[in-house]
């Protein structure tokens, strides 16, 4: 999942209209509605196919484990939570309905409607995170304004390695295309982002910067545990030059998902319950109280996102799962 200074979803996916730029999983969205964007770029097909030539360690799969952890509340007994993100993350494709929150207000956006597809597979020696989103946005005066996305990212096992696609058109038109690398340093060292299009850029990043599907990983287990707060710091590459940011999730005690979704199989067992994770995107070494931007998720488990809310102040945005479908990773 995407997080958001430029469009997506992370959560995918950060969502915001006329906003400020945000970051990530997160930032996904937030372009997606801050820039009425859209992608329609080819997805990363392997990660066999190496950018620029790079050729990144042989990835082993980790083993689905589950060790016994301890909340940290002395009050609570003691909790079995996987430890190896190949525990948490179930390989799917999910359809979710956008709206516009009615209940919010803005001058400037009448309405907004569309669908947005999240697709999370195994590729043997990580994850590729495609998101696909087709929204079309009202304005007061009664004009509509098309907006297409597409996001493709691919990350290993260990979260060492992350590389990042996407394309925006806007009423057909190409408006950017953004590819890029990172990579975690070795021992305590700044990891490093280089950026391929639309220009060559390098930049450093925290050495305990993590990518998307690991933020989401975290945050599950977190919750798993009861752990009622999540800080992390997160690159995401939605935007130009982008920049890691802050993220942090306070999550509140599980309650029983009630699912009411199409699917093509029936639904596991453990997606009985579900987490509501309100995250805080903040600019790094922010001495605000006030974050960029806020999201609004309720997470099942193995990582998929129920529904999403982006709040942009003066009005919100709904995202609501509507279908799913379950695949090996063949």
């Amino acid at each position: 999942m995407f997080l958001g200074r430029s469009l997506g979803l992370f959560l995918s996916m950060s969502v915001a209209v006329q906003a400020n730029n945000g970051e990530g999983y997160l930032s996904s969205i937030k372009k997606f509605f801050n820039q009425y964007l859209q992608v329609n770029s080819s997805p990363v097909n392997s990660s066999k196919e190496k950018i620029a030539g790079m050729t990144f360690p042989a990835q082993n799969k980790p083993k689905n484990d589950a060790i016994p952890q301890n909340s940290g509340d002395s009050q609570s007994k003691e909790k079995t939570v996987p430890q190896n993100p190949a525990a948490i993350i179930l390989p799917h494709i999910a359809t979710y309905k956008i709206s516009l929150d009615k209940g919010s207000v803005n001058d400037d956006i009448d309405d907004a409607n569309g669908f947005m597809t999240i697709k999370i597979f195994d590729t043997g020696d990580g994850w590729v995170f495609e998101q696909n989103s087709s929204l079309i946005i009202y304005s007061t005066s009664g004009e509509g304004e098309q907006v297409n996305t597409n996001v493709a990212t691919w990350q290993d096992y260990a979260g060492n390695h992350y590389r990042f696609n996407s394309r925006t058109l806007r009423n057909g038109q190409e408006e950017d295309v953004i590819r890029g690398e990172a990579h975690k340093g070795a021992e305590k060292a700044p990891g490093k982002v280089i950026y391929h299009l639309p220009n060559y850029a390098e930049m450093d990043i925290p050495h305990e910067t993590i990518f998307p599907l690991h933020h989401l990983i975290n945050a599950v287990q977190k919750a798993m545990l009861g752990n009622s707060v999540v800080s992390n710091i997160v690159f995401d590459g939605s935007a130009e030059t982008q920049e890691a940011v802050a993220v942090n999730t306070v999550i509140t005690p599980a309650k029983e998902s009630k699912l009411n979704i199409i699917s093509d199989k029936p639904l596991p067992a453990d997606l009985n319950k579900v987490w509501s994770m309100k995250l805080g995107v903040y600019p790094l070494n922010s001495k605000s109280p006030d974050p960029d931007y806020e999201i609004k998720q309720d997470v099942l488990n193995h990582g998929i996102i129920k529904n999403m809310t982006l709040d942009y102040g003066t009005f919100q945005v709904i995202a609501t799962l509507d279908k799913i479908e379950f695949f090996t990773s063949n």
